[in-house]
């Protein structure tokens, strides 16, 4: 799921809700819904003209809630794209989004400590996943996913994955 920004002129941000491909397949769709700022449009060079037509996001969350189901979302700094359908299902549907997540992110930084950033580049570089269409929506999805399934053999090489799972408990 890609926000891919914060809103504007009276709009919400754009809404990019796209198949964190996870096992037993990718689910397809997406939502586009908002004005792009300046920033955004130069970024991932998504347009106002692009949204033209998009469905409200009164319309387009509950069809996002069904796509979604009970999955789990995987993302790369995910706590910032949650945040945002969080308040989104709130401000729109009157009630929070219920999945849980898991924030590729912290799997990096913890894998690879050598890296001087963790910017979803840089993580795909190191672990050799290709980076081409990134800032859009559906290719981030997958080289976030490509990602994690580096960064998870990498951590079961390193030994079983509760081993792995209590490096993350605080001390």
């Amino acid at each position: 799921v890609r926000p891919a920004g914060a809103g504007g002129p009276g709009g919400s941000g754009v809404l990019h809700p796209h198949p964190p491909p996870v096992a037993g397949g990718a689910k397809n769709g997406q939502w586009q819904q908002g004005y792009v700022d300046d920033f955004i449009q130069g970024l991932t060079g998504i347009t106002d003209e692009m949204l033209e037509g998009a469905p409200l996001p009164e319309e387009a969350l509950p069809q996002v809630e069904d796509f979604l189901g009970r999955d789990l979302l995987l993302g790369h700094n995910v706590g910032f794209d949650t945040a945002f359908l969080y308040d989104s299902f709130q401000k729109y549907l009157g009630r929070p989004l219920g999945n849980n997540s898991l924030d590729q992110l912290r799997l990096a930084r913890k894998l690879l400590p050598q890296l001087p950033h963790h910017r979803l580049g840089d993580v795909a570089a190191a672990l050799g996943v290709p980076y081409e269409g990134a800032h859009r929506a559906l290719a981030d999805c997958w080289i976030t996913y490509g990602c994690y399934e580096k960064l998870r053999a990498l951590a079961l090489s390193q030994g079983t994955e509760e081993e792995f799972l209590q490096r993350f408990e605080k001390k």
